[in-house]
C-alpha cells in the first residue's frame, strides 16, 4: 500500500526535492507551494502524513499546525515539521504544539524517509474495542 504524503513547502526547488525523495521512497507525494491551497484541499482529501515548513507566505506553519491539531478531522494525522528554523525554542514550540517530529534544513534524504516511515508506523492504529470485538466474533463464528 502506498501512503499519501502531503507537504507544504513554498520554495520551488525544495518542493521538487521533497517530491522526488518521497516518490523514490515509495510514497504518493502531493506538494503545495501555497498554504491556503493546502488548507482547502485537506478539507476533501485526507493524507496519511503531512510534512510542514514553518516559514510560509500568507500563513505560518505554526498557524497551520494549530489548525490541524484543533480540528477533529485532522488532529490525528502525523505532522513532521521540516524547517530552517533550528533553534531549540522553535523545535520545542513545534513539538509542544503537536508535531510528531521536527527535521531541520538542510536535511539528509535517507533520514527524511526513515523518519516518515517511523511516524507512519507509529500512527497505524490498532483496532478499536468495537472493531476488536467484531473481529473476535468473526473468528469465533468461523471456528464454531
Amino acid at each position: 500500500m502506498k501512503y499519501n504524503i502531503y507537504f507544504v513547502e513554498d520554495d520551488e526547488n525544495v518542493n521538487q526535492l521533497i517530491e522526488a525523495t518521497l516518490i523514490s521512497g515509495g510514497f504518493n507525494a502531493f506538494g503545495f507551494l501555497d498554504p491556503e491551497l493546502f488548507l482547502e484541499v485537506i478539507k476533501d482529501s485526507r493524507p496519511d502524513l503531512i510534512v510542514l515548513d514553518l516559514m510560509l507566505p500568507k500563513i505560518s506553519g505554526f498557524d497551520i499546525l494549530k489548525i490541524l491539531k484543533e480540528t477533529p478531522a485532522y488532529c490525528d494525522i502525523p505532522v513532521i515539521i521540516l524547517s530552517a528554523l533550528s533553534s531549540e525554542n522553535d523545535i520545542v514550540k513545534g513539538l509542544d504544539m503537536g508535531a510528531n517530529d521536527y527535521i531541520t534544513k538542510p536535511f539528509g534524504l535517507k533520514e527524511f524517509i526513515s523518519r516518515i516511515n517511523a511516524n507512519i508506523t507509529k500512527n497505524k492504529k490498532a483496532p478499536t474495542q468495537v472493531e476488536a470485538k467484531h473481529i473476535k466474533l468473526i473468528i469465533y463464528l468461523k471456528m464454531g
